[in-house]
């Protein structure tokens, strides 16, 4: 990450917790606990008259409760976060401290948005810049396996992780790129979009280089102005994109495969509209095996004329290869 990027990163922060603590005052940790549901009667006084920043956050569900917070003042940048989780029914309770490193965005510190399972592991999720969000991923006895900068998040099956990496907010483009971290070892890779590149993005990266050459082309990236870092005509291979935002990555655990949507939303595209892809990964089992590759929602239509977008990438996570890669 560049210092330029970084500072960005941190004055975003910076902003957006001091605005947020400075419209509620803090309150007591055992009135978070009420609110929640999670007092265990077990709980010292001590504990339980912390005082807490307002964006205190919590989880209630079957499995136990899970609350983190910031405790007050929140004066520090390398003061550590603290979750505590446990079970109203069997009385038992832990709590931990997550350290935070303001030159690592996955570890930053920032106003608390959520906490949220999958697949046995407890997400906390935090707002560190406009478009970015700290997630740590942590064991049910609270242990961090991991930590990432990222927009989206899904645990796959295997100890792997799908993430989105977020993007400074004020660039001409903003576009999808996806990697994989495999929470035993820490290695990750660069899963989408695949180089070389598929058929359907080159094709798309062709109209666009020849869009902006034109005479419209030109006109339209001058109306768009200058952002951080140039105009959007000046990166065709970065056109914009977007995950789809409410159909999760569908997995088949007994192919090994994986799929997830994109919207292919260019600024000015030639034929006047974006249009989707499917990604269809295939041998996920492995930072080292994965193999994705993109081909057109509308390929797939034709096979499956009437099914859904969530059908879809069920199937393509079925079978990676139905649609022909190319």
């Amino acid at each position: 990450m560049s210092q330029m990027i970084r500072a960005l990163v941190t004055v975003a922060l910076l902003a957006i917790s001091a605005e947020a603590q400075a419209q509620q005052p803090a309150r007591s940790l055992e009135s978070v606990l009420v609110e929640c549901g999670c007092l265990v009667p077990a709980m010292p006084e001590s504990v339980l008259s912390t005082m807490v920043e307002s964006d205190a956050t919590f989880m209630n569900d079957d499995r136990g409760f899970v609350v983190a917070y910031w405790p007050a003042p929140h004066d520090r940048e390398d003061a550590p976060w603290h979750v505590i989780a446990g079970n109203v029914k069997t009385g038992r309770w832990q709590e931990a401290q997550m350290p935070v490193e303001n030159t690592t965005p996955g570890l930053m510190g920032g106003r608390f948005e959520r906490i949220f399972r999958q697949r046995g592991v407890i997400i906390v999720e935090m707002r560190v810049a406009i478009d970015g969000r700290a997630q740590s991923i942590l064991t049910p006895d609270l242990k961090r396996l991991a930590a990432v900068y990222a927009t989206f998040l899904q645990v796959l099956p295997g100890g792997l992780v799908l993430y989105e990496h977020p993007q400074p907010h004020f660039r001409p483009t903003h576009f999808v790129t996806m990697a994989l971290l495999d929470l035993a070892s820490h290695n990750e890779v660069e899963v989408y979009p695949a180089k070389p590149y598929d058929r359907v993005r080159a094709d798309e990266i062709g109209r666009l280089r020849e869009f902006w050459k034109s005479p419209k082309g030109q006109q339209t990236c001058k109306d768009n102005g200058f952002a951080y870092g140039g105009y959007a005509c000046d990166f065709p291979e970065d056109f914009d994109s977007e995950l789809w935002s409410r159909t999760p990555a569908a997995v088949n655990e007994t192919t090994h495969g994986i799929a997830f949507g994109i919207l292919y939303a260019p600024l000015a595209a030639p034929d006047g509209a974006g249009f989707d892809v499917i990604v269809a990964c295939e041998d996920v089992r492995t930072v080292d095996s994965i193999k994705c590759h993109e081909t057109t929602l509308a390929a797939w239509q034709k096979i499956f004329p009437g099914a859904t977008r969530e059908q879809i990438l069920r199937r393509a996570a079925a079978n990676p290869r139905r649609v022909p890669w190319q």
